[in-house]
């Protein structure tokens, strides 16, 4: 009995931790500008204790130019959920690389990926006339955001602000203060109102309820995503970070609060925009060798070898109407259809 007894133990530790090994493949992505700019503060600190706490295992990778990338969509896919967070990088696109967009919405959609995205004027760095955003735009085509009120309300230091976890949220039911943690110089947070969105409120700022709305988490038949523009950094109480940080990774892979995400047959290749007027991106988690676009009748009306994982492609000559895009890699060929307006 005593054997049997160790060995159904060892079997359950053995489960569990595979378990645990499942929960745990996460990538941090850190685009915070403080590996090349001291005016800059480093806020990894705050993602890493929190991180830690919980007992995940993770892969860091920071962004050491402004004008670099983060990591591609192939490397996003080796793991579960992605950690993605901005800075005071405000201007010049250091909060997000055009090519970190296509590479995060060819991860969420092909890999069928997990997003926690906390980004202190993201919006403002890419899209400061927005406002309402159209199709074409990240916001709303991958984030889900149709609608933001940007810098609505203004913490300066050394005031501390609360916030509050919406309703049916996975942060339902806490309760924390932010601060200022940036610059010497505390310059303050500047909070955007997420005004319209496909998602489900989770945080209100100053007061509960649902005309406040600071963070949201969103859900496809793909993937899942959680968008806030207050720094996660900025929550003031460790414990509290290390108790957000395990709702919400616990909510993006579906093992608690939520009905599991439907299964969907993954894309082998992306399109995007779609429909779409002067450019396409093609992109595919493997390396393609040649991309060709047919017209209706069967024509190619382009064609270029490559060795990359991602095109973009001039179609502003083309006519209006559907086309076929063919990419071949070393291992087949995989087709998708768009509209050129």
């Amino acid at each position: 009995m005593k054997k049997f007894t160790i060995a159904i133990s060892l079997i359950l530790m053995t489960m569990l931790i595979g378990l645990s090994a499942y929960s745990q493949h996460i990538l941090c992505v850190d685009r915070d500008g403080s590996a090349y700019s001291t005016s800059f503060t480093d806020v990894w600190p705050k993602f890493q204790g929190a991180l830690e706490a919980n007992g995940y295992t993770y892969t860091y990778y920071e962004v050491l130019e402004p004008e670099l990338s983060g990591p591609d969509a192939t490397a996003m896919a080796e793991h579960d959920l992605v950690v993605f967070f901005t800075g005071e990088t405000w201007s010049g696109g250091g909060t997000m690389h055009i090519d970190d967009e296509f590479n995060l919405l060819l991860y969420l959609s092909v890999s069928s990926g997990k997003l926690f995205l906390s980004a202190q004027d993201y919006l403002w760095d890419r899209y400061p006339d927005a406002g309402v955003f159209e199709p074409g735009d990240f916001p709303l085509d991958v984030l889900g955001l149709e609608e933001v009120s940007q810098d609505m309300w203004f913490v300066g230091y050394p005031d501390t602000m609360a916030v509050y976890g919406a309703p049916g949220s996975f942060a339902d039911g806490m309760v924390f203060g932010i601060q200022d943690v940036y610059t010497t110089e505390k310059e303050g947070l500047w909070i955007d109102h997420m005004i319209q969105h496909k998602g489900t409120n989770a945080l209100n700022f100053r007061v509960p309820g649902t005309d406040s709305i600071a963070a949201y988490q969103y859900e496809t038949e793909v993937y899942r995503s959680i968008f806030s523009t207050i720094s996660f950094g900025g929550i003031i109480d460790t414990n509290i970070r290390t108790e957000f940080m395990n709702k919400a990774v616990s909510w993006l892979l579906g093992t608690t609060g939520a009905v599991e995400i439907t299964s969907k047959e993954k894309l082998d290749i992306l399109v995007y925009p779609n429909p779409a007027r002067d450019h396409v991106k093609i992109g595919m988690l493997d390396k393609m060798n040649e991309v060709k676009i047919f017209n209706n009748t069967g024509q190619v009306v382009y064609q270029k070898n490559v060795e990359d994982s991602k095109i973009d492609v001039n179609i502003s000559s083309l006519k209006t109407g559907m086309y076929v895009v063919q990419a071949r890699t070393a291992k087949g060929m995989a087709t998708e259809r768009f509209l050129k307006e």
